[in-house]
């Protein structure tokens, strides 16, 4: 274990998972404690982790206290806004300015590229090492350590947090230098799932006013489909499974879905399909379900074609 202190900020649905897995397989065996911050300390997420883990865990009381005491900090963070007030570049308050000459900043969010480059140069300044590290998985996935890892950054830097990303993850696709392009390959990882819940929704739709069984169209997935993006959430959906808490809300697929276009605006991409699937998501949220999985697109493809919408 080459890091003297370790931190976290964001405990979330996927980070809990992920912080378990790095205690137990990377921190716990080098007799190490994890430094915490969170919005929510007393959330039933924290909670659950310091009753499985007592002594192995430091809880602060702001995410500057964690950066400086940590020479390796990891945010997990809902969206970009938050990232920014936890970096707090404009007020001073935050981890910018309080992250030691040569440790490393790896953010595991969801984020517009752009941002991603920016942390890097102003971490840059301060002689800090920036990874942009997003994940692909649920959270049942973090917690059983099979997420997908996208990295890029300093490779020599990346390969220093290998024993912690083999405990997260059961891949680590590595990208460039240029840490904006792992944000790019997410926001591109989740424009695909997006258009498979899409093609999913209107799938099932189009079967259930043709009398075509929605068991028989699951299985016609599972054998030509056999992915876990096609199968889980057609299952899910077909079932009226719509709870966030296992997923991404109709309220992050929106954010992250904007994020999309306005990246393919900037570079001159027309992507219709993405465009089709946001309406939806947009109508969802109008309905009032935004805390809904984004999966619940289906309910909005369902009312357009003159079925309940099966919540």
């Amino acid at each position: 274990m080459e890091f003297n202190q370790v931190g976290w900020i964001g405990v979330g649905a996927m980070g809990q998972g992920i912080i378990a897995n790095i205690i137990r397989g990377t921190l716990k065996p080098a007799s190490k404690k994890l430094m915490i911050w969170t919005r929510t300390l007393d959330s039933p997420r924290v909670k659950a982790l310091l009753a499985e883990f007592p002594n192995d865990i430091v809880i602060c009381q702001s995410a500057r206290d964690v950066a400086s005491h940590c020479d390796l900090v990891f945010t997990m963070l809902a969206n970009d806004k938050a990232l920014e007030e936890v970096l707090g570049e404009s007020t001073g308050n935050g981890i910018h300015s309080a992250l030691r000459p040569r440790s490393i900043h790896v953010d595991m969010s969801t984020i517009f590229p752009a941002l991603s480059a920016h942390i890097f140069e102003i971490h840059k300044a301060n002689n800090v090492h920036f990874i942009q590290c997003p994940v692909f998985g649920r959270p049942d996935v973090a917690e059983a350590g099979k997420l997908l890892l996208v990295a890029a950054g300093n490779p020599s830097v990346i390969n220093k947090l290998e024993p912690l990303l083999k405990v997260i993850g059961r891949a680590t696709i590595k990208l460039s230098e240029k840490v904006d392009t792992a944000s790019t390959l997410k926001l591109i990882g989740n424009m695909f799932i997006l258009n498979a819940m899409e093609t999913i929704s209107e799938g099932l739709v189009l079967g259930e006013k043709n009398n075509v069984p929605k068991d028989t169209i699951l299985e016609f997935i599972d054998h030509m489909f056999g992915i876990p993006v096609y199968q889980g959430y057609a299952k899910r959906m077909s079932s009226n499974d719509f709870n966030a808490e296992n997923g991404a809300s109709v309220a992050i697929g929106l954010k992250d879905s904007g994020h999309v276009l306005k990246v393919a605006e900037n570079s001159g991409v027309q992507l219709p399909s993405v465009q089709i699937g946001r309406k939806h998501l947009e109508t969802a949220l109008e309905r009032g379900r935004g805390d809904l999985d984004w999966g619940a697109l289906i309910t909005v493809v369902r009312e357009n074609s003159g079925l309940k919408p099966g919540i």
